[in-house]
């Protein structure tokens, strides 16, 4: 009880900093945009809280499968921190953030090419946008799809290298799905199957459908060119982590099909087995 009030308290504490990090980095923010993410963080903050300390769970996925929920988090850190420093006008230390600017120009060059998702993004903005402006986004856009296609080989590698989920305890498919009915449709195998391919199906298409649905429902997306840097940093972090979460909980959906294979094929065995001895 005590081990999970703590866990409880020390998750909701780091989502909170999280939601704060890009205010808190940025020199310039408004007084309107620092009471909404104080609130926003206090939200989100007290939402953790309750699911992880929470006996039975409601909401979170994988509560009980480390490190999914773990590495989802530090995606979405990750990507918040880089393109909160990669920004100009931060309490960096000015030969810090001229390194921080120059990193992210170069990832953004790399991933400036026809028809990728940085390209796409750019295509929202006027012809006429300022060129310095148009390289922050440019920058911008490409750091946060690297950062979460980083993050997506680190979990492929926990899951085939390291096993995952851990194989010391079996996987409680209620406490980590609580959404997911087993009982409800067809087989449970085709189910997550099913549903792990069209995440990882819609996490690869997401990043370049939604710049153009954006363009062909709202013309030029002005925003990006008039709003300020942390919407822009909030915008893009969301752009690149969304579809990098789905392919993940593809992943793992997949993964979860996989061991509930394996494990009736050895209860088949050894079915097998105690008949033939009988």
């Amino acid at each position: 009880m005590t081990s999970r009030l703590f866990g409880a308290i020390v998750r909701a504490g780091l989502v909170m900093a999280m939601v704060a990090l890009p205010a808190a980095v940025l020199i310039e923010v408004s007084a309107d945009t620092q009471q909404m993410v104080t609130f926003a963080a206090l939200l989100l903050g007290v939402i953790t809280f309750a699911e992880y300390n929470a006996t039975f769970p409601s909401l979170i996925e994988f509560r009980d499968a480390a490190p999914f929920n773990r590495l989802r988090a530090a995606m979405l850190a990750s990507t918040l921190a880089a393109l909160s420093f990669a920004l100009p006008d931060t309490i960096l230390p000015a030969p810090l953030q001229a390194q921080a600017v120059e990193l992210a120009g170069y990832v953004g060059r790399a991933m400036d090419f026809p028809f990728s998702p940085a390209r796409l993004v750019l295509q929202l903005a006027n012809t006429d946008i300022d060129p310095a402006r148009l390289e922050v986004l440019r920058n911008a856009a490409g750091l946060a799809y690297v950062i979460g296609l980083s993050w997506l080989a680190l979990f492929a590698m926990v899951v085939r290298v390291g096993g995952w989920p851990s194989p010391r305890k079996p996987l409680n498919l209620w406490v980590n799905l609580p959404m997911f009915d087993p009982t409800a449709g067809a087989d449970v195998v085709l189910r997550l199957s099913r549903d792990g391919r069209v995440n990882i199906l819609l996490g690869f298409t997401l990043p370049f459908i939604v710049p153009v649905v954006a363009k062909l429902v709202f013309g030029h997306a002005d925003i990006l060119e008039t709003a300020p840097p942390h919407s822009v940093i909030w915008i893009i972090a969301l752009w690149a982590f969304l579809p990098s979460s789905l392919i993940l909980r593809g992943i793992a959906l997949l993964r979860i099909a996989e061991l509930i294979v394996q494990t009736r094929a050895a209860h088949g065995a050894r079915s097998a087995a105690s008949l033939a001895h009988a």
